[in-house]
């Protein structure tokens, strides 16, 4: 009875993933997602009590695994300056964004461009607000462990880091790339992104 029970969630869940990409969160409707599912629309509201929940479902995945990344290299107990100086960081980076886009593209698209009437329509920037305030304490945290390993970072320029990110994201979720080309642009990014970190992070007494 349970995994029956479990069964019909994961179609309802693939079937409101598959309406959310088709007319977005605000033109799907309860009664089609379940028709989809093929579910009554009664059956449905047993397993979401609305329409924005069942959303919050299906792009949670890719919430859930943004904040863990974030708070991994930038809590307060997060990566040590010296550690993102080694070749192993960017291959940890490397492989923590190529799981992102490879086991989670489909709940990126949606929150990224199909969230608009949901709870979910200013994520991107709530996301950004949260990571950039994570990160300026985080460098603070650094300073005191490493006094004078850099200038100190601006919350703009922090701020903007965070909204290259998901406009990094968001073009790669929008084009039609092949394996190859998707790792080359993510090793790219994380390249690019760790030597600019280098210029915050790094003194005479480091590198």
């Amino acid at each position: 009875m349970q995994k029956l029970k479990g069964d019909i969630e994961e179609r309802i869940l693939v079937s409101a993933g598959d309406q959310f990409l088709r007319h977005g969160y605000s033109k799907a409707s309860m009664r089609g997602i379940a028709s989809a599912a093929g579910v009554s629309t009664g059956n449905l509201y047993n397993y979401f009590p609305n329409k924005d929940e069942l959303f919050r479902r299906v792009v949670a995945p890719a919430i859930t695994l943004l904040e863990e990344m974030l708070r991994k290299h930038h809590g307060q107990k997060g990566t040590d300056v010296r550690d993102m100086l080694s070749e192993q960081y960017r291959i940890q980076c490397m492989r923590e964004y190529t799981a992102l886009v490879s086991m989670h593209r489909r709940p990126m698209e949606i929150l990224f461009f199909h969230a608009e009437g949901s709870s979910h329509e200013k994520f991107l920037d709530r996301f950004t607000d949260y990571a950039t305030d994570l990160t300026i304490d985080w460098f603070r945290h650094l300073d005191g462990a490493h006094p004078g390993i850099g200038p100190e970072a601006m919350w703009f320029t922090v701020h903007l880091h965070t909204v290259w990110m998901f406009s990094f994201l968001k073009e790669l979720i929008s084009h039609n790339l092949d394996e190859t080309q998707t790792r080359q642009a993510l090793s790219d990014y994380v390249r690019f992104e760790i030597e600019g970190w280098k210029y915050f992070l790094t003194d005479d007494t480091i590198i």
